[in-house]
């Protein structure tokens, strides 16, 4: 299970899959990782060893630096910067829109993905077998 796991945390692209699928797809795949090791107690510890061995724990940790909220800040203002003065210009109008009538932007999947990377460390830490 963990090679699989592994395989889906290291997608670039699946053809026909839009990026935010991908980002569901390693999304629920650390999602499933962490559910794995989320019981305290004498199996769990000796089973969160066999999964490190085999675990690409650097794939978890570039999935939660490239979705970092800074790093996300970055790509959407890098986007922002390629539009036209007009388009910048109605999003900003909108935002504005929307924080006046209590409106608050959802958290992206990528927002929830770097921060269940994060998660997934942090369990793997607590058992002082990672990072």
């Amino acid at each position: 299970m963990i090679d699989i796991i592994n395989y889906l945390l290291r997608l670039a692209q699946i053809p026909g899959c839009k990026p935010e699928e991908i980002a569901g797809i390693k999304l629920r795949s650390l999602q499933l990782l962490t559910a794995l090791y989320s019981l305290d107690n004498q199996q769990t510890r000796r089973m969160v060893k066999d999964i490190t061995e085999v675990l690409d724990v650097g794939a978890i940790r570039k999935i939660m630096t490239n979705n970092a909220p800074v790093v996300l800040q970055e790509r959407e203002e890098a986007r922002l910067a390629a539009l036209s003065l007009r388009e910048r210009t109605e999003i900003a109008m909108q935002k504005f829109d929307d924080q006046a009538h209590g409106r608050h932007k959802e958290v992206s999947i990528y927002e929830r993905l770097g921060y269940a990377a994060y998660i997934a460390l942090a369990r793997l830490e607590d058992y002082g077998v990672c990072c």
